[in-house]
């Protein structure tokens, strides 16, 4: 009985052995995963860096062209309003003109005929 014993030992042990040998070349494997997930990391890290590189230029750009634009509509409004000022002035000074004057236009009939 001994010897029979002995010789599923054995073959245990052999098995075991198997088995051993096996997980080893597992965890070989899943270091080299490990490994080659790091690897990813930093690839996508960089990548990650790069869109975001291109993404601010392109917005900075954007950014610049609006600033522009929008100084020139700035400059526009600026504009309109100076001309709308001296309008109204104007409007002012014949409005006053006309109250000072009201026998004047008595004798014309309308206002944009001079008499």
């Amino acid at each position: 009985m001994d010897a029979e014993l002995k010789a599923q030992f054995d073959g245990l042990n052999t098995r075991l052995d198997g088995v051993n040998t096996r997980l080893e070349g597992l965890d070989t494997r899943l270091s080299a995963m490990g490994v080659k997930m790091d690897e990813m990391k930093v690839e996508l890290k960089a990548h990650a860096e790069t869109i975001e590189t291109r993404l601010l230029s392109e917005f900075w750009k954007w950014a610049r062209t609006s600033e522009i634009k929008a100084r020139q509509q700035g400059g526009s409004i600026s504009a309109l309003d100076e001309r709308l000022t001296v309008v109204e002035e104007r409007i002012s000074q014949l409005e006053r003109r006309r109250a000072q004057q009201p026998d004047r236009l008595n004798a014309c009939p309308t206002v944009l005929v001079n008499c």
